[in-house]
This record gives structure tokens, sequence and C-alpha cells, in this order.
């Protein structure tokens, strides 16, 4: 009667955890399949708050890190003479570009650090778009021009084609201005060095507007304005902290990211993606625990098993439990 019940137990708790299993496998895909799955995104609607200087909550790199301070020792000093803050701002991305000797079609997001990244560029390990990016960020940082992190995505997931890029503020110009690292490029609208909000607002208007500027730059990979290219402006993500460095209250475990996207495309599913992670850990911890248990059932169930057999295997059956 015991083992009976000791089986219909251990019965119940497989299932039990199968259920909860299915309940975990499908919420932990949709959450860890999500851009930016390990970062916080906040929706933004307005798109004049890409506009200013300081987005609402920003995190900024300390000018006095010693990190910082490393690297800007790295930099070379003839661009800190340039007369204006964009052709500055181009020196460093010509300067950047050469650091790269490896190839660039595998990403590198094993790291934000550009220490890091940057002597992965230099000793030839492959890099793309990511690499760039966090390096030439830094890079502007340590010539005291503010940096953010952007990325553009053509979806919502990991899997969708996107590209990370780099914004730098230019005050002659009182804007940001959106710069791709990778392919050595400066965007321009109608003409003018133009931000990331710019450069969405006129792809949806009309994508002839927009133009890539390298200023003469001939490194590889060349730049196509294609539509692949424009696919990519659906959705951007623009980094709300720019500590790059390693004393800047560890930012890299809480990222932040603004997301914004034209009328009709939709948000980005932070809430949906919060509730998925936290139910698929505690179907995960169900699941375990249910398995814990029946095997603690099923263990307690082997001795008497075994007195059983002996039992069973004695001459009288009374006198083989003694």
């Amino acid at each position: 009667m015991r083992r009976s019940r000791a089986r219909t137990a251990v019965r119940c708790l497989c299932l039990a955890a199968a259920l909860l299993l299915a309940l975990a496998v499908p919420n932990w895909l949709f959450a860890t399949h999500l851009a930016f799955t390990m970062g916080t995104v906040e929706n933004v609607t307005a798109p004049e708050v890409f506009r200013q200087r300081f987005l609402p909550g920003a995190i900024h790199q300390s000018l006095h890190s010693r990190a910082l301070q490393a690297f800007r020792e790295q930099m070379p000093h003839p661009i800190a003479a340039e007369p204006t803050d964009l052709s500055k701002a181009v020196a460093v991305r010509q300067w950047c570009r050469l650091q790269q000797t490896g190839e660039w079609e595998h990403n590198d997001d094993t790291t934000d650090d550009p220490h890091t990244l940057l002597a992965r560029q230099r000793s030839g390990i492959p890099g793309a778009c990511r690499r760039f990016a966090y390096v030439f960020a830094g890079a502007l940082l340590a010539e005291d021009l503010d940096s953010r992190v952007v990325n553009v995505s053509g979806g919502l997931h990991d899997y969708d084609a996107n590209h990370t890029l780099v914004e730098v503020w230019i005050d002659e110009l009182h804007t940001w201005v959106l710069m791709d690292s990778m392919f050595n490029a400066m965007f321009r609208v109608d003409g003018h060095p133009a931000s990331l909000i710019d450069v969405y607002e006129a792809v949806a208007d009309d994508p002839a507007r927009v133009r890539l500027d390298r200023a003469g730059a001939t490194s590889e990979p060349i730049p196509r304005f294609d539509a692949a290219y424009i696919g990519m402006f659906r959705h951007m993500f623009v980094s709300t902290q720019n500590g790059l460095f390693d004393d800047n209250d560890g930012w890299h475990s809480s990222r932040t990211f603004a997301h914004y996207a034209r009328q009709g495309i939709g948000p980005y599913p932070e809430g949906a993606k919060r509730r998925a992670m936290a139910l698929a850990m505690a179907a995960a911890c169900g699941t375990g625990w249910c398995l814990i248990v029946a095997a603690a059932i099923g263990l307690s169930a082997v001795p008497r098993l075994l007195i059983m057999r002996v039992i069973r295997a004695s001459p009288n059956g009374q006198e083989g439990i003694v």
C-alpha cells in the first residue's frame, strides 16, 4: 500500500515538473530572444527628447576616471589640436577605424570596456559594429567630447538585423551628430550633419535625403545606404549612460536604453519581458523542487524494497528480517 502511494506521489510530482517546465521554456525563450534582454528599456514617445543634450535621468562618465585618463594616453596628440569639435570627432573616428586589424564579420558582445575592446582590435581578433562603437565612444570621451552609444534595428528580437553606432555632441552646432565608426562615416540630412532622430525621421520621409560622408576615407567595409541598411531604421535605442570606464558605479550590470519608434510600429515590451523572466524563473524553481521531492520519495523506498527482497530470498520469510 505504501509502495503504491509512493509511486503515485512520484508520478504526480513528475507530471507537475513537466507542466512547470512547459511553462518556463516558452517564457524564457520569449524574454531571452528580445534585444537588450539584460538591460532596461524605457519607451519614449516624444522625439524631441533625443535632440536634447541630456536625456532624463542620464548617467555620465566621470572625467576624473583613471581608466579614462589611461585611455587618453593611447590617443594621438594631434587630434587635440583640431580646431572644431566636428573635425576632432572625425579625426577620432578615423583613428579608431585604423585600430582594427582583424575581420569585422563577427560581433563582440562580451564586454563594454573600451580598453579591452581596443586591445582586441589591435590583436586582430574579429569584431563588428558593437566593438567599433564602444571604442569610438570611449575615445570621444577621452577627447572631452560627449558621446553615447545608439542602436537601430529592424525588429525587437536579437535575430533581427541591427546596427550599433555612436552619437557625439558637437558644441558649435548645438546638436548630436550620428557617426558609424565601423563604416567610418558621418550621417548628413539635406547636406547637414545629423543626429540619430534626424536620420530616423528623414528615412521615413525620403531616404534620398540621407547621405553617408566618409571625409575621404577608403577603409573597408564600404557603406551602402541600401534597402538592408535603411530597413534597420524601424526601432532606435539610445543609451542613457555613457560611463564606459571602470569607476562609474558599475553601469555595466544596469544598462538602460531609451526606445523610440514611429507611430504604428509599437513599443518595446519591457513589462512583458520582466513578467516572462520572473515567470520562467519561478517555474524553473518549481520544476527543480518537484524533481528533488520525487527523487527523495523514490530513494526513501529503496531500503524497504531491499528488505522485501531479502525476505523473499530467505528460506523462512519471517526469519529473513532478523
